[in-house]
């Protein structure tokens, strides 16, 4: 399950309010690998609609669950995925 969300909008600093409770289409804009665990991988999505449509959030997702069968995070860029939020905690899964 891909969760926990730093929120920031060009490489600011994280916003403080969360995100409503939604779903949200979003646009897989970066992946690379966690350096803290190498068992996961950070994506970072922009939301593609509503008041928030531009927002850019990293999202820690299980490596088994969004690579490929290259392994690399580098294939996950530009894939499309849907954002749900419930009770403020962030879930992303990958339209494919």
């Amino acid at each position: 399950m891909c969760e926990g969300v730093d929120q920031s909008a060009s490489k600011q600093e994280p916003v403080a309010a969360p995100l409503a409770d939604g779903a949200y289409d979003v646009f897989l804009v970066d992946a690379h690998a966690d350096i803290a665990d190498p068992a996961r991988i950070l994506v970072e999505v922009t939301l593609l609609e509503g008041d928030a449509k531009g927002f850019v959030l990293s999202v820690g997702c299980p490596s088994t669950e969004v690579l490929g069968p290259t392994g690399d995070p580098i294939d996950l860029l530009g894939e499309t995925g849907v954002l749900t939020v419930v009770d403020g905690a962030p879930r992303f899964r990958l339209d494919r």
